[in-house]
């Protein structure tokens, strides 16, 4: 995984959650923080009862989001930077550790998560470990972004790598997954009213949304 600096994650977290914003994300798909976790947990659609491990959670505003409207599942969240882990709901196990190696043994999960967090870590490595950490079937569920060449300059200050959709997909399938669906979502932009900075780096980024099955 790629060196962060978590002086500056946390100031961030911090900067943010004062001014309103508590899914760290640089999009919104629907007008209101609640109504965006919706719409991602409608395009993830986990099974009753899943067991879900998210690489990369933040300070698991998500799955706070998701266990209001589904509290039949369950969580375990990873993340590398323990002020934010720190932050997770009460309900959810928690994991201090890189999410290209999680110590969880193969085979325990149905559901990954990487929501605006894989390009953190080297992509195919993160896929490789969600396939591991999945059952067969298992849902590997990712939003992400489009490269922007404008834009290469913010997003190697963001410590973030993006890859175009064929390259993502060709890893998927070398890891051991299947695309199920793919799509290109329309960002309302209405964080960008609470935190005009990120509209400098994120308003021309197109978002992705990937939807992979372990074979």
């Amino acid at each position: 995984m790629k060196d962060l600096n978590h002086e500056a994650i946390e100031a961030s977290t911090v900067y943010m959650m004062q001014r309103g914003v508590y899914l760290l994300q640089a999009h919104r798909f629907a007008g209101s923080e609640m109504e965006h976790a919706n719409r991602l947990l409608r395009w993830a659609d986990p099974p009753p009862d899943a067991e879900i491990i998210d690489l990369g959670s933040g300070t698991g505003s998500l799955e706070a989001a998701w266990l209001n409207m589904r509290p039949d599942l369950q969580f375990t969240l990873v993340n590398i930077n323990k002020f934010q882990l720190d932050m997770s709901p009460k309900a959810c196990r928690t994991i201090l550790c890189d999410m290209e190696a999680v110590p969880v043994e193969d085979g325990q999960f149905d559901m990954a998560l990487a929501c605006f967090s894989i390009g953190h870590g080297d992509p195919k490595a993160v896929m490789k470990e969600a396939a591991r950490l999945l059952r067969p079937g298992g849902v590997f569920f990712i939003y992400d972004m489009l490269p922007n060449p404008d834009k290469t300059a913010e997003m190697t200050a963001f410590h973030y790598e993006l890859h175009p959709r064929e390259t993502m997909e060709r890893w998927a399938s070398e890891t051991g997954f299947w695309t199920d669906f793919y799509m290109e979502p329309s960002d309302r932009r209405t964080v960008y009213d609470r935190v005009p900075e990120l509209a400098d780096v994120f308003h021309d980024i197109q978002p992705a949304i990937y939807r992979f099955i372990r074979g």
